[in-house]
């Protein structure tokens, strides 16, 4: 055999060689790939398996929590309904002994409590009504000189003592030593001229409280003390002077004006002691005005250094009769600006039934108060919370005079 033959046989022997070779790692190859994809569908099945019981845990912890969630809120629930139902059995059983003990105290004080009351301030508010319709007008007429210069003159000193007054023993008895002759003076022109003054001291006295009192309270205390000092020196004017307070402020009286079938909403008002100048004034100043005029009427009850006839009794009545009615909006507003400038004389005249009128107040009237009044009643009831907790009112700022 030649030596191409061999050569050309051993080209043949090495090419089948390598395709052998080349086959077999190709089906190496098939093999590894196939059992790569047999391991990786393994590990893949054992993932999900995992991924699926570990889901199956968590919401099997998720559905127990839920649940125990739902017997705890159940449970809160249950004790929140058993401790409200013993809270309300409490609080009526409070609630009736408060109304008992408060209607005890009204029948022990029923001879402060008359119809009369509301009569009697009738009769005074007919008063200011005559003395606007008879006397004004003759007044005004100028028909007769001596009562014409009368009441200027008195009007004249009106404003400037008025605009004097201060915490200042000396200084109010100076001021009403002036009126009183004013007044002397006015009387001996006629007594026409001298009911249309104490008519105008009355209107300047108001008009102070709703300017000056109704701001800074304390001045209602020297206020007071003149004005008993000439009720004192003219009896009439008392009559005069509650009748215009209970004109421009009928929380004086207390009473709550009705609205009559077809009254406008401005006549209302006006009934009510609104003021209209340009727009109806806001009800935050209608509040402030009719909390400085019964701030008079308070300092004017509670007031002792000074002997007079409508003294701290008539704070039982007011405070009775304000409590027989329903609360209104103004209600809790009133009250504690009463107790505030009175109370500190009230607690200790009253003692233990004025006690049982405050618990009353706390417990039982306090839930009846509307509640668009909630500022007025939460100040109200901090109050009150004070006074059951000390059994006390503090004395109000102003109410004793520097000599």
């Amino acid at each position: 055999m030649s030596i191409k033959s061999i050569e050309a046989a051993l080209r043949i022997l090495e090419e089948r060689e390598r395709k052998e070779r080349e086959r077999l790692e190709a089906e190496k190859r098939r093999k590894e790939e196939a059992a790569r994809a047999v391991q990786q569908a393994k590990e893949e099945a054992e993932r999900k398996a995992a991924a699926d019981a570990l889901a199956k845990q968590e919401a099997d912890a998720e559905a127990r929590r839920q649940a125990a969630e739902a017997a705890a809120r159940k449970a809160d629930e249950q004790r929140a309904t058993e401790a409200k139902e013993a809270q309300d059995a409490a609080n009526q059983a409070a609630a009736q002994a408060a109304q008992q003990s408060t209607a005890q105290a009204a029948a022990a004080m029923s001879k402060f409590m008359p119809d009369e009351v509301m009569e009697k301030a009738k009769e005074r508010m007919a008063l200011i009504d005559s003395i606007k319709a008879d006397l004004k007008p003759l007044f005004k007429s100028g028909t007769n000189s001596n009562m014409t210069n009368a009441v200027f003159k008195a009007k004249m000193t009106f404003t400037r003592r008025l605009g004097q007054v201060m915490n200042s023993q000396k200084k109010i008895i100076e001021i009403a030593k002036d009126i009183d002759q004013v007044l002397k003076g006015a009387k001996s022109v006629s007594s026409e001229a001298y009911r249309l003054c104490m008519d105008i001291l009355a209107k300047q006295i108001i008009k102070q409280c709703e300017n000056e009192v109704a701001v800074k309270m304390d001045t209602a205390f020297p206020l007071a003390i003149l004005c008993i000092m000439l009720y004192n020196a003219h009896p009439d004017f008392l009559d005069i002077l509650l009748g215009k307070m209970s004109k421009r402020c009928p929380y004086v009286v207390p009473y709550f004006p009705a609205r009559l079938k077809g009254e406008s909403d401005d006549d209302f008002r006006l009934k009510l002691g609104y003021r209209k100048i340009v727009e109806w004034e806001t009800r935050a100043q209608y509040a402030e005005r009719m909390g400085g005029i019964l701030a008079l009427y308070a300092a004017i009850v509670q007031t002792d250094s000074v002997p007079h006839i409508h003294g701290i009794d008539f704070a039982w009545i007011w405070l009775s009769r304000m409590l027989n009615m329903k609360p209104r909006r103004v209600s809790p507003g009133l009250i504690l600006r009463f107790l505030e400038m009175a109370g500190s004389q009230f607690l200790p005249r009253f003692g233990k039934q004025a006690e049982k009128m405050i618990v009353y107040i706390r417990d039982v009237y306090m839930p009846m108060i509307p509640a668009d009044a909630v500022a007025a009643a939460t100040r109200l009831q901090l109050f009150l919370d004070d006074v059951c907790k000390t059994g006390r009112v503090p004395v109000p700022e102003g109410r004793s005079l520097l000599p």
